[in-house]
């Protein structure tokens, strides 16, 4: 498994090499106070949006459907992540297409700053452009390569401080977090960062069906089958449920890695979370 990991590993550096990225800089982000708040969408943000709500000197980083709700108008982020397959997918499942098409209504109307749109490498960019059609906004297409190796912290984040390589892409917070770091901001903060799904998963005792209670910050819990975006017609396993799991948190230890080099301090201030990477407060 190490050898398959590292053999990955060198070519992603290859291919980032051969294919001329251009790296990140911190001109690449609109920066305009000394710390960032990134909000994830756990079921803490509930307890934690009144607190986050009263931060008056902030850069605020908002992922997924968080345009959705009264508070982003508040909050008035400055830079937003869209990191799911669904977001873009043409055979994305039909739930997930009325989702994200009043997500890009919202962000049409609400939105009266400006504010920078992070997508992956193996987005729609064209598909984002004809959906997203607020002057206000501007779609950052990365063209970081993902690297999913689980090595030594401190090599691969000075690897990833490059700026041309990018953590596993487990989900938004992370690439929400790499992207703060590489902005060059002195503090960062982290809400709603609950990764709490593994405790909210069972299994089928007759079917060996994985089942999971959603419990994002918005909308009521659903328990349903635990499916593959963006079709979601693939079901998880828990032996790829606990590599995604393990990928997440080796992601995390590594962003503290790179904080501790750059000279970052991050603080996890999400009322509940099982990441253990971040210094608590």
């Amino acid at each position: 498994m190490v050898g398959c990991y590292f053999s990955l590993f060198v070519r992603r550096v290859w291919i980032a090499k051969l294919s001329n990225i251009r790296p990140l800089v911190e001109t690449d982000f609109d920066k305009q106070s000394n710390l960032c708040v990134v909000i994830g969408n756990g079921p803490s943000l509930k307890n934690d949006i009144n607190k986050i709500l009263q931060i008056a000197d902030a850069d605020f980083f908002c992922v997924n459907h968080m345009a959705d709700y009264d508070f982003f108008q508040e909050l008035k982020p400055s830079k937003y992540a869209l990191f799911d397959s669904y977001f873009w997918a043409q055979g994305a499942e039909k739930t997930l297409k009325k989702k994200r098409e009043i997500l890009f209504e919202n962000l049409n109307e609400k939105v009266t700053w400006p504010m920078l749109i992070y997508i992956p490498r193996e987005a729609d960019l064209d598909f984002f452009r004809r959906e997203i059609t607020n002057p206000k906004i501007k779609i950052h297409k990365l063209s970081l390569i993902s690297i999913s190796t689980p090595m030594r912290y401190r090599k691969i984040s000075s690897i990833l401080l490059e700026g041309k390589y990018g953590p596993p892409a487990c989900n938004v917070v992370i690439y929400s977090m790499y992207l703060s770091i590489m902005a060059g901001y002195q503090y960062i903060e982290l809400y709603g960062a609950d990764l709490s799904f593994t405790e909210d998963v069972i299994v089928d005792q007759k079917t060996n069906q994985l089942l999971i209670e959603y419990k994002h910050f918005y909308g009521e819990s659903t328990f349903e089958p635990l499916l593959k975006n963006p079709q979601r017609n693939s079901p998880f396993t828990m032996e790829s449920l606990y590599e995604i799991t393990y990928l997440t948190f080796y992601a995390h230890n590594l962003l503290n890695q790179m904080a501790l080099i750059k000279g970052v301090k991050i603080i996890n201030k999400s009322s509940y979370s099982l990441i253990d990477s971040y210094e608590r407060k």
